[in-house]
């Protein structure tokens, strides 16, 4: 799944829990969702460095796959036109780009699991819930 749908689903899955902690009443102004969207993206930017900061751990000159890596991003640098060391900086620049959609993706994975979690344990608050009374009068129309 693209990261894009993933996020739709968050913000989906975030509306529908605001829409549980009001007391299920319909939200008709766009501030009332603004607490389950600064919550994501700020789990999600936490999370991001959290993961980024354990992939950078295994990033050292002592690692033989690094080295191969390395070599391979400036192989195809300096194939593509780059000097010798421009091709160099380009393969740590290509390098840190995959770490960073690696931990991005990892932080939306956290996101995902914890939103589920969290909307299935809202669903026995539904059954807790008392049911509208409904007036047999007259609706007022316009």
């Amino acid at each position: 799944m693209r990261p894009a749908g993933i996020i739709g689903i968050v913000l989906i899955v975030f509306g529908a829990i605001v829409l549980v902690l009001r007391g299920v009443s319909y939200v008709k102004d766009k501030d009332k969702t603004d607490l389950g969207i600064a919550t994501v993206t700020t789990l999600l930017e936490r999370r991001t460095q959290l993961h980024q900061m354990r992939l950078m751990d295994h990033v050292n000159n002592m690692n033989p796959a690094l080295k191969t890596k390395l070599a391979g991003f400036a192989a195809a640098s300096i194939s593509g036109g780059s000097s010798g060391p421009g091709g160099a900086a380009q393969a740590h620049g290509m390098l840190f780009n995959m770490i960073e959609r690696q931990a991005t993706m990892l932080a939306f994975l956290d996101n995902f699991k914890l939103l589920g979690v969290i909307f299935f344990g809202i669903i026995p608050i539904f059954f807790l819930l008392k049911r509208p009374k409904m007036g047999g009068g007259s609706v007022p129309v316009h």
